[in-house]
């Protein structure tokens, strides 16, 4: 890291400018070339090749480190600091990073070019909005889902108002989009509990067959018309586990759903189970592989290949599965097996 006097003295007289102290209000970082920190305002560790995400805990730096996991070359931080390198000008952009922690760092950030010694250098001011960022998906995803459920809802009471008999279908449908909008409204304040670290756990037991019933009873009762697509391969003997059951079967609900959603062919989406010693492992695969436009986020919150206004459930998998329930989860997708969720967790919680 940069630490010599005249270096920072440069930078302490930038920030007299009315222009840069404009842009900052939080922390900011200087980086090289390469994207290394050579300076921030804050205290970080003294790594000569540390960078922005490795600073900051992105998920994505956690193995490899900043800049080498295959995601990264989507990074949109990482990007706004090169186009400011490559033109030479300021560059504001908003950023959205997914944590080691399965938390979410939303930030503004103005990257500005500068000279020193005849070396080019960037510096980062870092406005940290995830509070209003969260707030923002959250509403805007609950009102769509809202608007549409409850829409469908009105339009199959009308029917039924209208009707001169009772239509047992059109109850069906009716009951089904009522425990759909139910379900909704539960996984989304499961989620900001969650988000704010005060989802409490239920623990109870229950053989793991038991629990596929349960999963498949409760997607009949939302999506009925789902059913026939669905092959749930059961694990044909008694395994007892304890874990918060109703937290599981949301997880569980949200990977067949979302693979559901996902499958183009006449392929069944398939459920099965896997145990070991100490570990269960729930598993949904359908034929149909990620876009690898979206593969880098699929737990990043309010990211989604079903259009706008949508993508909660997997975030929630995620934060709910490894924060709480003491598991992992994760997908495997390419173009010959198609796409895998699993969700690990121990037997006994």
């Amino acid at each position: 890291m940069v630490k010599s006097k005249e270096f920072i003295a440069h930078v302490d007289h930038m920030m007299s400018k009315s222009e840069i102290m404009d842009a900052t209000s939080s922390a900011f970082v200087v980086v090289d070339e390469n994207i290394n920190v050579v300076y921030s305002n804050k205290e970080i560790s003294d790594i000569k090749t540390l960078q922005p995400g490795d600073m900051l805990g992105c998920s994505n730096a956690l193995e490899l480190g900043c800049g080498k996991s295959k995601n990264c070359a989507k990074c949109v931080f990482r990007n706004t600091v090169k186009e400011s390198f490559a033109k030479g000008v300021k560059v504001k952009k908003e950023a959205v990073l997914s944590l080691f922690n399965n938390s979410m760092l939303a930030l503004k950030e103005t990257a500005i070019p500068f000279t020193f010694n005849d070396k080019k250098y960037v510096v980062v001011f870092i406005v940290d909005v995830s509070a209003e960022k969260y707030k923002s998906i959250m509403e805007k995803t609950f009102s769509h889902y809202l608007v549409d459920m409850a829409g469908a809802l009105d339009e199959y009471l009308k029917f039924m108002v209208e009707s001169s008999e009772v239509d047992v279908e059109a109850l069906k449908e009716a009951k089904a989009i009522s425990s759909g909008l139910l379900d909704k409204i539960m996984l989304f304040r499961d989620v900001t509990m969650a988000q704010q670290g005060h989802l409490a756990l239920n623990l109870s037991n229950m053989t793991v067959d038991a629990f596929l019933r349960s999963v498949s009873h409760k997607i009949q009762e939302i999506t009925p018309r789902s059913m026939d697509k669905i092959e749930v391969v059961f694990l044909g003997r008694d395994v007892m586990m304890k874990t918060d059951v109703n937290l599981l079967g949301r997880i569980v609900s949200s990977m067949l759903k979302n693979a559901i959603e996902n499958e183009h062919s006449t392929e069944k989406v398939i459920l099965s189970v896997s145990v070991d010693d100490d570990d269960i492992t729930f598993t949904v695969h359908n034929n149909t592989p990620i876009s690898e436009n979206v593969d880098g986020h699929v737990f990043q919150i309010g990211s989604t290949t079903q259009g706008e206004g949508r993508g909660i459930g997997t975030f929630g998998m995620k934060l709910i599965g490894e924060n709480y329930l003491g598991g992992k989860v994760w997908f495997t997708s390419s173009e010959e097996k198609g796409t895998y969720f699993h969700v690990k967790i121990p037997i006994r919680r």
